[in-house]
């Protein structure tokens, strides 16, 4: 049986957060997901940490950040 392409992030990998401030994106891991203020931003894993609400269906994504494959959600 064929293994599926595994999914990986096709934009920019930053963190909304961090670029704000002009600091590159130096994590493990980075999230698609939503804030706990509301609206969904990519996340570097100290910014997910602090502002995240998780991963899963309707919550994020987390992507590795060397290799932008999609390791949950």
């Amino acid at each position: 049986m064929e293994e599926k392409p595994k999914k990986k992030w096709m934009g920019k990998l930053a963190c909304d957060f961090c670029t704000e401030n002009g600091v590159a994106l130096e994590t493990e891991f980075f999230v698609d997901g939503k804030t706990k203020m509301g609206p969904w931003a990519m996340m570097c894993d100290a910014h997910f940490l602090r502002l995240g609400l998780g991963v899963g269906p309707g919550v994020g994504q987390k992507f590795d950040a060397k290799t932008g494959e999609k390791v949950a959600g």
